[in-house]
Formats: structure tokens, sequence, C-alpha cells
């Protein structure tokens, strides 16, 4: 009796896990028209603010001094930077192992 109901158990997880297997219907993508204009209309500047050193954008010598002695003193920055050096010292760590071997 035991072993007829762990049997109809077993039999109804089956049918539940393949049921499960069906319930998403698949994506379908909405239609949708996009304008002409959207990015092509737009005046692209030759210059952005990237091309720019931040001394030219602050005059000032006295908030020039801070901003330098922020980002000298910034910790995030440079937990940042060593990380960043981490990962370079690790890239040519991986590219010295393509290189001949003697041995």
């Amino acid at each position: 009796m035991r072993n007829r109901i762990y049997t109809v158990y077993l039999l109804l997880f089956a049918m539940f896990l393949m049921q499960s297997c069906g319930v998403m219907n698949t994506y379908k993508r909405p239609d949708m028209s996009v304008d002409t204009k959207f990015r092509g209309s737009l005046a692209i500047k030759d210059t952005s603010m990237v091309t720019y050193q931040w001394r030219s954008l602050f005059p000032d010598q006295i908030l020039a001094g801070y901003i330098e002695e922020g980002l000298k003193y910034n910790t995030d920055y440079q937990i940042a930077k060593r990380s960043s050096d981490i990962a370079y010292a690790y890239l040519r760590q991986s590219k010295a192992a393509y290189a001949p071997s003697i041995g």
C-alpha cells in the first residue's frame, strides 16, 4: 500500500514538472514605429566635455588646488586606480602565458 502511495505521488510530481515547462509563452516583441529623425536629425558637436581638461573649466587657482588635493587623497579614486593596476597586471600575466617558454 505504501509503495502504491509513493508511486502516485511520484506520478503527480512528474506531471507537475512536465506542466511547469510549458507555463511561459515565447516573448513576441511588439511592433513600434520609430521616427526616422530620432537620431539622424540632431546636430553632433565636434567637441565634447571629454576633450576639455578640468583646469581649463575652472580657472580659479584656489579651486584648482582644492580639486588637486581632493584627487590626491580620494580613497575611492585610489582604490579604483589600484584595482585597475591589478587588472592590467593580470592581463600582462595572461598574455605572457602565450609566449614560448624553455623547459
